[in-house]
């Protein structure tokens, strides 16, 4: 049953920015560098209403849309995550972008009302799909129990309009709590971004003899996970779609702000 739980909390965790506008939750997302073209780490803090889903169900799938120009690079992790460490709750620290946790409360006609805090811990992973950019592994646990389970996304991008950097999760089932019992997810907070330096190649200029010079030359720079847009004209928009089995899909979107300040 808690294993059930754990699920439930954890796709209920991915789908919490995206309830219907008007519900009653609190939502941030800040960015740690809003400056354009800079790497930033992305923090999502939000409490929920009591009213998820439609009738009760859990999402089928997820999609989150982020701003044309934000770019993933995945040299800023040594190692990905690869499908078989992901399923066995394995994946190496070395691709780890990030964490949190998320805080709910399981509750039946018999059982009072039971706190757990599910740990969670994101990771990269090698593209699961052709063209695909990436793919992120969130890896949860309630550590009291040690119960543990996992999701993995596709990172994608679109060819046009607004929104250029997405992350789909898809559920191979509806999730749902054991009969009689109800999870409400009463807080998510989540950080993710990761930087490294690497060694690259760089082009040889020519002499003014029209010749290369001799031998490649090296530099070091900084890669980052995620890299904001060169533009800023006030604010980068988001957009949470949900859809659940049902056909239902919850729509939201919103704004991050961003400095036009070198």
């Amino acid at each position: 049953m808690r294993r059930a739980l754990l699920c439930t909390a954890g796709v209920m965790a991915l789908s919490v920015p995206a309830a219907p506008a008007g519900a009653d939750q609190t939502l941030s997302v800040t960015l740690s560098n809003s400056r354009p073209g800079k790497g930033t780490t992305v923090t999502i803090d939000v409490s929920p209403s009591s009213d998820q889903g439609s009738g009760g169900e859990s999402p089928r799938s997820v999609l989150v849309r982020a701003a044309r120009g934000f770019m993933l690079d995945r040299r800023a992790v040594a190692k990905l995550c690869t499908p078989q460490q992901a399923q066995g709750n394995a994946c190496p620290s070395e691709s780890r972008i990030g964490g949190g946790t998320a805080d709910v409360t399981v509750s039946s006609a018999v059982v009072p009302p039971t706190h757990l805090t599910a740990q969670i811990d994101l990771y990269l992973g090698p593209p699961s799909n052709p063209g695909d950019l990436a793919a992120i592994v969130a890896h949860f646990k309630e550590p009291k129990s040690g119960t543990q389970g996992s999701s993995t996304g596709r990172v994608f991008k679109e060819s046009a309009g607004p929104f250029g950097l997405d992350t789909r999760f898809d559920t191979a089932q509806s999730f749902k709590p054991p009969q009689g019992f109800t999870v409400h997810l009463d807080r998510l907070h989540v950080s993710f971004g990761a930087h490294r330096t690497v060694r690259v190649k760089v082009k040889q200029k020519k002499t003014r003899h029209g010749k290369k010079k001799h031998g490649p030359k090296y530099k070091h720079v900084t890669v980052n996970l995620i890299t904001t847009p060169r533009t800023c004209s006030g604010s980068w928009p988001y957009e949470v779609r949900v859809g659940y089995p049902d056909g239902h899909e919850t729509v939201t979107g919103g704004s991050v702000a961003c400095s036009r300040a070198t």
